[in-house]
C-alpha cells in the first residue's frame, strides 16, 4: 500500500484490493471510448484507492477499486461502473469496511448519484491513458454524512491514473501527487 499526503489538498491510499469492498450490483454503467494507450503489459491489473479530504469540520471521503483487463486487437476502452442495488439512505442495514485512512467504516457499494459521478471522473480526465480493455469498477465504499458526487469524481479520477501508471509500467507516486494538488 502506498499512501500520499499533499498538503492542503488530501490523501489518497493506494492498494491492491480489498475485497471487503465488494457489493452486489443492481445494474452497470457503460461507456465505451477510444483507447488512448498502446498496452504496456496483457493480463490484467487491479487498483484501489481511496480518498480523504479536510475541510475544516467536515472530510470529504470515498473508496473506489477497479481491475482493468487488456483487451486483444481494438481500439476501444470500454468502462463500466457497477452500481449498487440500495441507496445512500438505504446504508445503515448493510455491512461494513474499514478505512485505510480514517476510523469511521466505510459502506460498501456505490449508490447511482456517485455511480454518475464515478463514471464522469474515468471518462472526462485526460490523464487517464487507457489502452484498449475493459476497466470494471467493483469495488467502492462511501460514508453516509462525508461522500459526495464531487469527492467519487475526483476519486474516480485518481483511480484511473492510477491504473494508468500500472499499466505503463510508470513510477505512480509524482503522477499520483501532481493529481492531488491539482484538486
Amino acid at each position: 500500500m502506498m499512501t500520499l499526503e499533499v498538503d492542503g489538498h488530501g490523501i489518497a491510499a493506494i492498494d491492491e484490493d480489498d475485497t471487503n469492498a465488494s457489493y452486489p450490483a443492481a445494474r452497470v454503467l457503460t461507456s465505451a471510448t477510444p483507447a488512448t494507450a498502446v498496452a504496456g503489459r496483457t493480463g490484467s491489473v487491479r487498483m484501489l484507492v481511496e480518498v480523504l479530504r479536510r475541510h475544516g469540520g467536515i472530510a470529504p471521503r470515498a473508496l473506489l477499486g477497479a481491475k482493468f483487463v487488456v483487451g486483444e486487437d481494438d481500439s476501444t476502452t470500454v468502462i463500466e461502473v457497477e452500481v449498487s442495488p440500495f441507496d445512500l439512505l438505504d446504508s445503515e442495514e448493510q455491512r461494513t469496511s474499514t478505512s485505510r485512512l480514517w476510523t469511521r467504516p466505510f459502506t460498501p457499494g456505490l449508490p447511482s448519484d456517485m455511480a454518475d459521478a464515478v463514471l464522469h471522473g474515468l471518462t472526462t480526465d485526460p490523464r487517464i491513458t487507457l489502452p484498449p480493455g475493459v476497466l470494471r469498477v467493483d469495488r467502492a465504499g462511501f460514508d453516509v454524512m462525508n461522500s459526495s458526487e464531487a469527492i467519487f469524481a475526483k476519486t474516480a479520477s485518481l483511480l484511473g491514473i492510477a491504473v494508468s501508471t500500472r499499466l505503463s509500467a510508470r513510477d505512480p507516486e509524482l503522477i499520483l501527487r501532481t493529481a492531488i494538488q491539482s484538486w
